[in-house]
């Protein structure tokens, strides 16, 4: 999708707080615009948000985004740090995810290892 975007470095450092504390039809729209938009966007044009909005069934840009005037980098353009604090969050319930099922591997290793000993030493 050719969106307009601003692609600067991403906000790595946001809470993901930021957006668990989103309603959920709030959390749907930035799921929608993490599907929708580049991995570094995190600044989009009035007309970017309506498209994507228009495109998944809703009639306007989200007004807690446009209507928010702290959100406002210039005419037009509005940030949505909830979209990295969004991608921050999910890539830590993957981390986490990833993280248990490599202990779970390496007390698996590790049982395996002392049950061999253990037999080798009854055996022996």
């Amino acid at each position: 999708m050719n969106t307009e975007t601003t692609t600067t470095s991403p906000l790595v450092n946001v809470d993901p707080a930021l957006y668990t504390v989103l309603k959920k039809k709030q959390q749907e729209f930035i799921h929608i615009l993490d599907r929708e938009c580049g991995t570094d966007a995190y600044e989009m044009t009035r007309g970017t948000l309506k498209k994507i909005a228009n495109d998944n069934g809703i009639a306007w840009a989200p007004a807690w985004i446009v209507k928010d005037s702290a959100r406002c980098v210039k005419r037009g353009l509005y940030r949505v740090p909830e979209l990295a604090a969004y991608r921050n969050y999910r890539d830590g319930l993957e981390a986490d995810a990833l993280e248990s099922d490599h202990t779970v591997i390496v007390e698996e290793i590790d049982n395996r290892e002392r049950f061999r000993e253990s037999m080798e030493t009854a055996t022996a």
